[in-house]
């Protein structure tokens, strides 16, 4: 399955912010596009920008104060507009709501917790889209069982995979077979709750088997 492609457009100001949400959608196997990041630098950057446009699936505007006030920004957003691209807004700052061709559209906000939070809010919100609804699942799996900070990242991620229930049989079986192998994860009490109600959710379907060596785990630990 081809990748989803994100398009993340940002004033240079959030340059960093801009950063920590595509270090955190790439954990999910999306592939995002950050002009000072993915742009080379003998490259024609209007180019390469109206080419990572096209190709996108989704377009991200972040909307700061500076970014209502700059033409390229603007210009971005009504380009994924005229396209017809899905465009979820998150604003950062509190009184920055989407403008122009976009202020119909709900911003989702920015997770004060982490970039790394407000990836899995972007992509549940991504999941909500019928379109995209099956990658995004199969991504908050692969970012749930990526994630190896117990403090930080597995309560995050825990916490935000249950809302991409309901999972096939085969993808429960995935995260409680290959949970039982990474310690932050059983080792984890957030991480723990919401395996209790995923094992509950695949009782008939994922074999005893493989949900007594997870428990197993969870006693050892």
């Amino acid at each position: 399955m081809e990748p989803l492609n994100i398009f993340l457009s940002y004033s240079h100001k959030a340059k960093k912010l801009a950063g920590g949400l595509k270090a955190g959608l790439e954990e999910f196997g999306f592939s995002a596009f950050l002009a000072h990041e993915d742009i080379r630098p003998s490259a024609r950057w209007r180019t390469e920008i109206r080419k990572a446009l096209r190709e996108c699936d989704i377009f991200i505007p972040l909307l700061t104060r500076a970014f209502s006030e700059s033409e390229w920004t603007d210009q971005e957003t009504g380009f994924a507009v005229a396209l017809g691209k899905t465009i979820i807004p998150v604003k950062i700052h509190r009184e920055e709501n989407p403008h122009g061709f976009i202020d119909h559209i709900q911003a989702l906000k920015w997770n004060k917790e982490s970039s790394y939070a407000c990836a899995w809010d972007v992509s549940a919100c991504i999941g909500k889209n019928e379109k995209f609804s099956s990658v995004a699942r199969g991504g908050a799996i692969r970012a749930f069982l990526a994630a190896n900070d117990f403090k930080t990242e597995v309560p995050i991620a825990a916490r935000g995979l249950l809302s991409f229930r309901p999972f096939s049989a085969k993808q429960l079986h995935r995260i409680i077979d290959e949970s039982s192998g990474r310690h932050a994860i059983y080792g984890c009490w957030a991480a723990q709750h919401s395996m209790r109600e995923l094992i509950e959710d695949a009782e008939g379907k994922v074999s005893k088997r493989v949900i007594r060596r997870y428990r197993e785990r969870v006693r050892k630990w």
